[in-house]
């Protein structure tokens, strides 16, 4: 799913294919904002008190005036195939397609490999609720770590598919939706509800 985000009151958005496209009229008017981008498909974009990161099929990268230019910060990223980011104080993270977490505790300027426990091959949402950090897997369900991204252990009770769609924080809840099988509720606590 292509991502977007507000940059003050400017839209930015990232495309499969296009790069990443700026407006500053509510949507009216979109202008490519992608120079420095190694890769055009943009699959998550978060904004940070550094600035805009994107993940990428190139990896991460930074941007410092509101997406005007943009260079890699791929130090430590041993996956470029970016598609999911989230930030929690200044800790950014990154999930990979081929199933790895990534850690930044100095908002993407060193990485280090965060992925124990989690078994699977894509690591494609992640989710901050209170101090836990979530990520949904193409093929896993949903995996939880307490302690920064360091370790994750699963919380796939009442989850009906393991392919996870989509994973969003609300409130004490975490929602994530699965294949074809509707919505999953999880709360902060790891308990699980279908609906």
């Amino acid at each position: 799913m292509p991502a977007s985000a507000f940059v003050g009151t400017n839209l930015i958005a990232g495309t499969y294919g296009g790069g990443v496209c700026l407006s500053i009229d509510s949507g009216r008017v979109w202008s490519p904002v992608d120079s420095g981008l190694s890769n055009s498909s943009i699959y998550s974009l978060v904004v940070t008190g550094t600035g805009i990161f994107a993940g990428t099929d190139g990896g991460v990268f930074l941007s410092t005036d509101d997406g005007m230019s943009w260079r890699a910060q791929n130090s430590g990223l041993t996956s470029l195939s970016v598609r999911s980011l989230v930030v929690s104080g200044t800790n950014l993270f990154a999930g990979t397609m081929d199933g790895r977490g990534f850690l930044s505790p100095n908002n993407g300027t060193n990485r280090m490999s965060a992925n124990g426990g989690i078994s699977s091959v894509t690591a494609y949402f992640l989710a901050v609720n209170g101090g836990d950090l979530f990520v949904g897997t193409g093929d896993a369900g949903v995996f939880r770590s307490t302690n920064g991204g360091s370790n994750w252990t699963g919380v796939n009770t009442g989850v009906t598919r393991s392919n996870v769609c989509s994973l969003v924080a609300s409130g004490t809840n975490i929602l994530a939706g699965t294949g074809d099988r509707g919505v999953s509720i999880s709360t902060n606590e790891g308990t699980n509800k279908n609906r």
